[in-house]
């Protein structure tokens, strides 16, 4: 009964909170035919990549968008990830790509694959593993970051053996550059997962998964023995390489907040933090409630744009912790209540993540995941 009670309190409590002033849009079409589009142009199976709160795209609304498509695992980074989408009702397979505890490992939560990324880890597991349970080997083909050697492959071997209850499910490793102009890192990558999965598959059959590609190394899907592929910020709407261009992806994320209030500023007048922006003719600014702690870059100050109606604005001054100034210009008519829009889901725009991307001497990965968790994402079509 108490628990009903505070159930139908919160309830109520959601249903009377105002609109909040910045809204994340998430359109579920780009999602999707992003998605499709990479599957049918490299004609193979694909899995999505939902780690970092799915690119700062929500790990929630991303799984339900695409709850009902064709793949055989979401793929995230850490459990905590995982019983989000658990949380949603979502009963289809994930793999936890991170590194997991052997009491994480042990934790039921039911049809959760776990990836194996040190040979140190296979022992603990292979000694304390107390059910049954599903892992893809990680193999370092040379990025040395995670998964075991080719060296280490014949430890490996006898300690998945020693333990029924570990099933190896699959097999993966990450491509270093991938993205890169230079193909001989990578061509070598391949060539030491190809034998390495040629060893691995005489010895256990049953393998069921083969993936090492990301967005960007889908390319190279005809080289390599893989039946699947990965794809996080390809599906989000970014090409990692030219060749991807004419998949004519679509950003699937845009921001937008509201004009607070809007002030006149003589000239020379100084505006933020050190003054760093000073008008040279008599203007007015705009205050917007958005900054870098809701994910507008600092290295935007004095140096991006956001756009209300159909004019985009330059950025005048620092972004501040919660609110950036807008040099409007003396003969706009905005006012207090105006819809800003913070991030345009154009790439062309000056808004866009892919020029802020530029600005910053960053890349939109970066961008998206710094837009926190607390703010609202509202799936549109």
């Amino acid at each position: 009964m108490i628990r009903f009670l505070k159930n139908t309190y919160l309830s109520l409590r959601r249903s009377i909170l105002p609109s909040p002033l910045i809204e994340i849009h998430i359109s579920e079409k780009a999602i999707i035919d992003n998605f499709n589009k990479f599957k049918q142009h490299y004609n193979t199976d694909f899995v999505p990549v939902l780690k970092s709160n799915a690119y700062g795209h929500g790990t929630a609304q991303i799984a339900k968008i695409l709850e009902n498509e064709r793949f055989p695992f979401y793929v995230v980074d850490s459990l905590f990830e995982a019983r989000i989408i658990r949380a949603e009702g979502i009963k289809k397979q994930i793999l936890i790509l991170g590194y997991a505890t052997i009491d994480q490992i042990n934790f039921p939560l039911k049809n959760i694959i776990y990836t194996i990324i040190t040979l140190e880890q296979l022992k603990s597991i292979a000694s304390e593993l107390s059910r049954p349970k599903r892992f893809h080997l990680k193999i370092d083909t040379g990025m040395h970051r995670q998964g075991i050697f080719s060296s280490e492959v014949d430890r490996a071997i006898k300690l998945i053996i020693s333990n029924r209850n570990i099933i190896l499910d699959g097999l993966c490793s990450h491509f270093a550059d991938a993205d890169g102009q230079d193909e001989e890192a990578t061509i070598s990558q391949i060539k030491i997962w190809n034998e390495v999965i040629k060893k691995l598959s005489r010895v256990f059959p049953r393998i069921r998964f083969k993936h090492i590609t990301a967005t960007a190394g889908s390319r190279y899907i005809n080289k390599i023995n893989a039946n699947l592929c990965r794809t996080g910020i390809g599906m989000y709407g970014f090409a990692q390489h030219p060749s991807q261009n004419k998949l004519k992806l679509t950003p699937a994320l845009s921001m937008y907040s509201s004009v607070t209030l809007v002030k006149k500023v003589a000239k020379a007048g100084g505006v933020g933090y050190n003054f760093t922006y000073r008008p040279k003719r008599d203007t007015k600014v705009a205050i917007v409630p958005v900054g870098y702690c809701e994910g507008l870059d600092r290295r935007l100050s004095n140096n991006g744009w956001l756009k209300i109606g159909k004019i985009t604005y330059p950025i005048a001054g620092k972004v501040c912790m919660n609110m950036v100034a807008l040099d409007i210009g003396m003969r706009s008519n905005i006012k207090a209540g105006d819809k800003a829009e913070v991030i345009s889901d154009n790439p062309e725009d000056k808004n866009s993540l892919t020029t802020m991307a530029k600005v910053c001497q960053t890349i939109p990965h970066e961008l998206m995941v710094k837009i926190p968790q607390h703010l609202k994402r509202i799936v549109v079509e």
